[in-house]
């Protein structure tokens, strides 16, 4: 990239596009001086290019220069104050220098100039809950939802929100009514599903997904539930009903499956066949180099070790030094 960009700026002069790619390319590579450097000549070719102010403001705060990338941005904000993409720039300058409050009302100014953006009010929740104010952030995404009563992805953010900070029963029934006003969105229902798995409700939860699967039969909901179902069934050892499940789920895909025994044990028997002779070549390794390693005995891996051994007191010489003395 910084080839790239000396390069144009060879054939164009000082080119503002070409300048901010080359700051860009040099604060990556950890030469900042000279990054700012370009960001300033770039914002000095063209005024008005919001990517050499904004990279300029940026470069400023990682170097611990709040001040001048406050200023830098509010000369932008001052020559354009429709932009909400300088004020984004100007709430991320605050963040980094742990300005929450700063960042706060200057994501709130932005909502107010562009009240039906959603990603803005977003922005806003998350500085809200950064900052502890609970019923900012709660009032921010509930904003969001009535702007958007679709948008699930947040419907499940205010679930999440809840059961954080209000507990498992606010986000229970706020869940449920959002199933209510959408019984066909499933993503909501596997959400109540994994709410109940998560406060330890499990019948609730297996009852969940069956009604999934009882609603949509093999379409790709039902198929999603089965497969959660059967992990839930194998890690709690309920072996045969996860694989009626799997069959279920195979048989849709086109797999063929041929078990003539519904057994569990049969199943672990073969499997036990399977990996056994596996096993048994890493049990005769591990014990050989256990025995290169000091266990001693008479292994292959024995070879020049000294003989001698230690003696017990049954077996310990009785001769002393001086029987033999002269």
């Amino acid at each position: 990239a910084l080839d790239e960009a000396q390069a144009a700026l060879e054939l164009q002069g000082l080119n503002a596009e070409a300048l901010v790619l080359r700051a860009a390319a040099m604060a990556r590579l950890g030469r900042r001086d000279e990054g700012i450097n370009d960001a300033k000549a770039a914002l000095a070719a063209d005024s008005a290019n919001g990517k050499a102010r904004g990279l300029l403001a940026m470069l400023y705060a990682d170097a611990g220069q709040v001040d001048e990338a406050v200023a830098v941005i509010e000369d932008g904000i001052a020559a354009n104050p429709e932009d909400p993409e300088l004020r984004i720039v100007l709430a991320q300058v605050y963040e980094r220098a742990g300005a929450d409050a700063r960042m706060t009302e200057t994501l709130a100014a932005i909502v107010e100039l562009e009240p039906k953006n959603i990603e803005h009010r977003l922005r806003l929740y998350r500085a809200h809950q950064q900052a502890g104010q609970l019923e900012l952030a709660e009032a921010s995404l509930r904003r969001v939802i009535d702007i958007d009563p679709t948008r699930v992805d947040t419907q499940l953010t205010l679930v999440s929100f809840l059961l954080r900070h209000r507990g498992a029963d606010s986000a229970e029934q706020q869940l449920r009514a959002f199933i209510a006003q959408a019984p066909e969105a499933y993503r909501l229902q596997f959400g109540l599903a994994r709410l109940y798995g998560a406060t330890e409700r499990t019948d609730d939860m297996v009852a969940v997904y069956r009604d999934i699967i009882e609603s949509n039969g093999t379409r790709a909901d039902g198929l999603s539930a089965r497969r959660f179902l059967a992990e839930y069934y194998l890690d709690n050892g309920q072996y045969d009903l996860a694989l009626v499940l799997i069959e279920e789920v195979l048989a849709e895909n086109g797999v063929e499956w041929i078990n003539n025994d519904q057994s569990t044990w049969n199943t672990l028997f073969t499997i036990i066949i399977s990996i056994g002779p596996v096993l048994l070549l890493i049990w005769i390794f591990t014990r050989g180099f256990r025995q290169m390693q000091g266990g001693g005995g008479n292994s292959i891996f024995g070879f020049g070790r000294s003989k001698a051994k230690n003696l017990n007191d049954g077996n310990r010489p009785t001769v002393t030094f001086d029987d033999v003395a002269g």
